[in-house]
């Protein structure tokens, strides 16, 4: 990376913390996939959280689509960042028309 591509780097990453830690001044709720986006975010808004004493929320969709590992993996990763996981049950199968997969749907 050059020095115009490091200054400007280090100038997103203060101002994205500077962002987290207004919104974790209260508790935070991220939604969390458990991949690479939603984990930067998570483990940021945790440590902007344990500055300002308040609670983050880790909230995972479960779906009958995704496979339980990966659930048990999300609930690993925000119980060592030290964040709440919570997880909301939707059921993508039972109106959203997921069932007849049309040939025109994307």
């Amino acid at each position: 990376m050059d020095i115009d591509g490091q200054e400007i780097f280090e100038q997103k990453k203060e101002k994205l913390w500077e962002q987290m830690s207004r919104y974790a001044r209260q508790d935070v709720a991220i939604a969390f996939s458990g991949g690479v986006d939603s984990s930067l975010l998570l483990k940021l808004a945790c440590e902007a959280a344990r500055e300002n004493g308040t609670k983050v929320y880790a909230v995972t969709m479960e779906t009958r689509l995704h496979p339980a590992g990966e659930l048990k993996e999300t609930k690993r990763i925000a119980r060592e960042m030290g964040a709440v996981h919570l997880t909301i049950f939707v059921d993508e199968l039972e109106g959203a028309g997921i069932m007849d997969n049309p040939v025109d749907r994307c």
